[in-house]
């Protein structure tokens, strides 16, 4: 596996990030499998000292399911900036999209393309910090090989 590979498959979010993400994200929506995985959390603590309870937390929006929003549009699990479900249940009780960011992870005729998104401060941290030329981390445009595999063109 490469470094980026490695660095998107391993990333974790930075839960003292200066920056609020899920202020500025239109994300939170449930896709297939996003409910059924979120019930595992259902009647647990979080750690705030309540308990997650998966029915009364969700709303129907104009672009389907997804967690209720305060007055404001924010996610009523985003409290001083953290996502309470992240710190206590981890990456798995997120959905898809909350879960993917900063990630970028494209499928292109049966070719799988990995890449962090370096507007996130702790994504660009860990590609500097890792030495990672900029190709490794920019959207790439890929085309087979006369044998058939996938090569990147610069």
């Amino acid at each position: 596996m490469c470094e980026i590979e490695y660095l998107v498959d391993e990333f974790v979010c930075d839960l003292y990030c200066p920056l609020n993400c899920c202020l500025e994200s239109e994300g939170g929506l449930f896709t297939v499998g996003d409910y059924e995985s979120a019930k595992r959390f259902g009647g647990k603590t979080m750690c705030d000292r309540r308990v997650f309870h998966l029915r009364e937390s969700l709303e129907n929006g104009k672009e389907g399911m997804r967690y209720r929003q305060d007055e404001n549009g924010v996610c009523i699990f985003l409290r001083k900036g953290k996502c309470l479900l992240h710190t206590s249940f981890g990456r798995e009780a997120l959905p898809y999209d909350c879960q993917e960011y900063p990630r970028n992870i494209l499928h292109y005729m049966g070719h799988t393309e990995k890449m962090l998104n370096p507007v996130c401060p702790h994504a660009a941290k860990l590609l500097i910090d890792a030495q990672t030329p900029f190709w490794d981390y920019m959207i790439q445009v890929i085309e087979p090989n006369p044998e058939g595999q996938f090569a990147k063109r610069r």
